[in-house]
């Protein structure tokens, strides 16, 4: 019995890793003719069975192979003669899967961030681009990942998140809120959002960032060469490494100013008071890790500029000793 060649449109997604098992929707027609006896899917020279299939989709397991790279994709209804090649020695978007093997991590930092999230981590290696050989749009030059809890496996952040690859040398990915101290991640990466790679040198570590308790003082001079500094009183922090990267952040309305913080003591910081030119109230928060966290919460500081509004009594004694009321 005779049937129609088949074709491929779309391959579905288009990476995998060497070690096999990435789950392809091969999309096209004519797969399901009478007469397809034995639905036969290759990859370069590797053949495998689909999983599933109808007339327009077919779903297989992508093969193990031991090399990375592009390969061609080819569907047989009799389990020999494959379609052909869309174009003959050229890279064909509709019918190529591309295989790798996972990037080499190196490094991962920083390690640490808080349970709200938001920490910005770079992960640097080799090899985080070279999947991406053929692919000229960086818009599309995706990695996905994802914080798996060590002590239950379960997904922290709920989702899997993704990040552009601009580099082959380092990505950077940013880490999803718990609700628990101490929580130990793994972080895993994957191109294909299925088949993810664990990185097993580093874990990402959570820790609750502290409260501002309180200001001393709450309020400054704009002009005195004697008020330099503020004491920050916290909850819940004792410093015991970084203790010279605190930073203190001044904002306002117009305003940033990051000045140096010192560790006095458990729950207490000091911070340099920036210098400013006009009254203003600012909100004070405070990072311990260099300015990449900072405090969960925020308190204000006003600046203000002392005048004199008048002084009491308004005639005095030629002797002296009259004791005089300065009202600002």
């Amino acid at each position: 019995m005779y049937y129609k060649e088949t074709f491929i449109s779309t391959l579905a997604p288009i990476y995998g890793p060497i070690t096999g098992n990435t789950t392809v929707k091969i999309s096209g027609g004519d797969f399901a003719q009478p007469g397809a006896c034995n639905v036969t899917v290759r990859f370069s020279t590797y053949m495998v069975k689909p999983i599933s299939y109808t007339n327009d989709t077919i779903i297989v397991s992508s093969p193990q192979t031991n090399f990375s790279g592009a390969v061609v994709v080819q569907v047989a209804l009799n389990g020999k003669q494959f379609d052909k090649d869309i174009k003959i020695n050229f890279r064909d978007k509709e019918n190529t899967f591309f295989y790798y093997k996972p990037p080499l991590v190196t490094l991962m930092n920083p390690i640490k961030g808080p349970t709200i999230g938001g920490t910005r981590i770079m992960i640097y290696g080799m090899n985080f681009e070279t999947i991406f050989f053929y692919e000229t749009d960086v818009e599309k030059r995706i990695m996905y990942y994802r914080f798996i809890d060590r002590e239950n496996n379960n997904l922290l952040g709920g989702k899997i998140f993704k990040t552009r690859v601009y580099s082959n040398n380092y990505i950077h990915i940013v880490s999803p809120n718990v609700y628990r101290n101490n929580t130990i991640a793994a972080v895993e990466l994957s191109y294909n959002e299925e088949n993810f790679y664990r990185i097993e040198l580093f874990n990402f570590t959570y820790f609750t960032l502290p409260n501002i308790t309180g200001l001393s003082p709450l309020y400054g001079p704009l002009k005195s060469k004697d008020f330099t500094d503020i004491n920050v009183l916290l909850d819940n922090y004792y410093c015991i490494e970084n203790c010279d990267k605190i930073v203190c952040r001044f904002t306002s309305k117009n305003n940033v100013f990051e000045e140096k913080g010192r560790y006095i003591g458990p729950n207490r910081v000091n911070c340099t008071v920036p210098r400013v030119n006009i009254p203003d109230v600012m909100k004070v928060e405070v990072s311990m890790n260099g300015g990449e966290d900072f405090t969960n919460n925020k308190n204000n500081f006003t600046f203000y500029d002392p005048y004199i509004i008048r002084v009491t009594p308004k005639m005095i004694s030629s002797s002296g000793g009259t004791i005089l009321e300065i009202h600002e």
